[in-house]
């Protein structure tokens, strides 16, 4: 089935089960991530920029291994207690967009920190073949060569890693 239709019929029994959703084809970065949560699966997902998403993952995929990680000491110690317990939280600043994990670890990567552009690179060495990157707040960045959009709106964008191009 095509993801486009799919995403739509999700949408509309969402709608349909939570009047008060708004009826429109735009879809918010919390619809787009939590349809693809639910229809992946990932297990393993890294996130530059913690913040609701955190939850929001943690909360919907309750075996998978999440590590999230925070450049600002301010939002890092906000959400250290406020996160799931299941949840890494990292505090980096020097090597933010390139943490020490082994090659093509994450099946997922949540972008919506600072460096997102470097954050986007280093996918290619942090998440495995067929990797997905959800980029929050895109349009001011530049999508490498490598990554296939696959699904947008006007803030979010959901980018799939070509492996021939990202090797």
């Amino acid at each position: 089935m095509n993801i486009i239709k799919e995403l739509d019929e999700w949408r509309f029994l969402l709608v349909s089960l939570i009047p008060h959703k708004v009826h429109s084809k735009i879809y918010s970065y919390k619809d787009l991530l939590t349809f693809f949560l639910l229809k992946f699966k990932p297990k393993k997902i890294i996130e530059f920029g913690t913040g609701k998403s955190t939850n929001i993952m943690a909360d919907l995929l309750k075996d998978s291994e999440i590590v999230t990680i925070e450049h600002q000491r301010k939002w890092y110690y906000r959400w250290k207690w406020g996160l799931s317990k299941r949840v890494k939280i990292l505090l980096l600043d020097d090597n933010y967009s390139n943490p020490d994990y082994p090659d093509k670890y994450f099946d997922f990567a949540f972008i919506d920190g600072k460096d997102r552009e470097n954050c986007m690179k280093s996918c290619f060495r942090l998440l495995k073949e067929g990797g997905y990157v959800m980029l929050h707040d895109y349009k001011d960045y530049r999508i490498p060569e490598g990554l296939i959009p696959v699904l947008k709106d006007d803030m979010t964008i959901l980018l799939k890693i070509n492996k021939k191009v990202g090797e």
